[in-house]
C-alpha cells in the first residue's frame, strides 16, 4: 500500500485480523504514519474514516470518502500547482470551501446515524429452573456468557446490560433497550433455587410481549424454550417449548436459509457437539422461518430417534423480530468464533439494522 491511500474500513480491519486494537471508538478523519499504521503495513501512512469498531463503520466510510478525496486532492493542488500568488489564493479559497462542504456532507451523512441511541440489550440470565453453568456466577464476578456477551458488544458497537433480575421487566425499563435476550429456565415469575435475582411479574411478561409486538427485538439462546411451560402466548413468540434433551454429542448442522445475515458465512454443513434440545409446540404461530436443521441420522439417544429438526430459527411476532437458537449449552460453544459472528449479526437483524427475510418457511421443510 502506498503513501496516501484511501483504505475503507474493512480494509483496515483485513489487516489486523478484524479489529481495531488499541484504537478505542473515537477516531475522525486524519492520516496515519508509520508506527500509527495498523496491520502489517508498518511505515505505511493512509487515511482512514471510523467512528465505531468492526461492522459498524464502513457505511460511514464509504460515504465521506468522495468529500475527503475532494478536499484531499484539492489541498494538495493548491500547494503543488502554486506558480503564482494569485493561484495559491484562487486554491485556498477553494480548499476552504472545498472543507466546510466536505465537513457539512460528513456531518449531514453521520449525524443521522448518530443521533440514534446506541444499541443496547438487555441479557437476562435468570434461572428459577435448573441453572446453566455458562450463566453461573462466581460473586460478582459475571458468568462466562455474560463476559462474552459484553466482550461482542464492546467490538461490535453496541452496549449489554447483564442481570438476573427478571423483575426489571416492565414496559418503562423495556423503553430503554432495543433487543431483549434471555438464557433463562423456568417460571421466571417464581423464585429459583440457586438464582437470587428478582422474579417477573405478571404484569412484566404481558408487557415484554406487547413490547415485542410493537417493535422489539428478542433473542433467545439454549434454554429459553425452557422457560414459561405452558404459557401458549409466551410460546407462540419463541416458536416451541422444550421437551427433552439426549447426551451431548457430535452431529451435523445444516443450513437452510443461508442468505439469512445471521447464516451468511457458515458452511452448508457442519459438525459441532452440544447439547441438543428436543422441542414440542413447534410452530404454533405459524411464522416459523427456519435457519439451520439438525441432522438427527446416526445420533445416539431414545430422545434422537425423530426426522430432522429446527435448531436455529427467526420469526415477525408482530411488528418485532424474533431470533432463537437453543444452541449454546457448553462454554466452549460460546467461545467458537462461529457461534459469535451469529450472535451478533442476529442481534443487528433484531435491532432493525439489517434486513431479512423471516417469511414463514416450515411448510416447505416439515410437514
Amino acid at each position: 500500500m502506498q503513501y496516501g491511500t484511501f483504505v475503507l474500513p474493512f480494509e483496515i480491519m483485513a489487516q489486523n485480523g478484524g479489529k481495531f486494537e488499541g484504537r478505542g471508538t473515537d477516531w475522525g478523519l486524519r492520516k496515519l504514519w508509520g508506527a500509527e499504521s495498523l496491520g502489517e503495513g508498518k511505515g505505511e501512512g493512509y487515511f482512514a474514516w471510523s467512528r465505531y469498531p468492526a461492522g459498524s463503520v464502513s457505511r460511514r466510510g464509504k460515504a465521506c470518502l468522495a468529500p475527503a478525496l475532494g478536499l484531499y486532492f484539492l489541498v494538495g493542488y493548491s500547494i503543488i500547482s502554486s506558480e503564482e500568488v494569485f493561484t495559491m489564493k484562487r486554491f485556498g479559497v477553494l480548499a476552504l470551501v472545498t472543507t466546510i462542504g466536505a465537513l457539512m456532507t460528513m456531518s449531514g451523512t453521520v449525524d443521522a446515524k448518530e443521533n440514534k441511541r446506541e444499541r443496547t440489550v438487555l441479557y437476562l440470565t435468570k434461572s428459577s429452573g435448573f441453572e446453566h453453568s455458562v450463566v453461573q456466577r462466581n460473586g460478582d464476578r459475571l458468568s462466562h456468557s455474560e463476559q462474552i456477551m459484553v466482550e461482542l458488544g464492546a467490538k461490535n458497537g453496541f452496549r449489554v446490560i447483564c442481570t438476573k433480575d427478571a423483575g426489571i421487566i416492565n414496559a418503562k425499563n423495556l423503553a430503554d433497550f432495543d433487543t431483549v435476550m434471555f438464557y433463562t429456565t423456568g417460571d421466571l415469575t417464581q423464585p429459583g433455587e440457586k438464582d437470587s435475582g428478582s422474579v417477573m411479574t405478571e404484569q412484566g411478561r404481558k408487557e415484554l410481549l406487547d413490547w415485542i409486538r410493537a417493535g422489539g427485538g428478542f433473542f433467545g439462546s439454549h434454554t429459553v424454550t425452557d422457560t414459561f411451560h405452558g404459557n401458549e402466548e409466551f410460546t407462540t413468540m419463541m416458536g416451541g417449548e422444550f421437551l427433552t434433551h439426549g447426551k451431548q454429542q457430535y452431529t451435523t448442522i445444516k443450513v437452510v436459509d443461508p442468505k439469512f445475515p445471521a447464516i451468511v458465512g457458515l458452511p452448508v454443513e457442519f459438525r459441532m457437539i452440544d447439547e441438543y434440545y428436543v422441542n414440542k409446540n413447534i410452530n404454533l404461530g405459524k411464522n416459523m422461518h427456519i435457519l439451520l436443521m439438525l441432522d438427527t441420522a446416526g445420533m445416539e439417544g431414545d430422545a434422537y430417534q425423530i426426522p430432522p429438526y429446527p435448531i436455529t430459527w427467526c420469526s415477525n411476532y408482530g411488528k418485532g423480530r424474533v431470533f432463537i437458537s437453543p444452541l449454546g449449552h457448553r462454554e466452549d460453544v460460546w467461545e467458537m468464533p462461529m457461534f459469535q459472528g451469529m450472535i451478533v449479526k442476529a442481534l443487528n437483524w433484531t435491532f432493525g439494522d439489517v434486513p431479512g427475510d423471516a417469511a414463514p418457511n416450515y411448510a416447505e421443510f416439515l410437514k
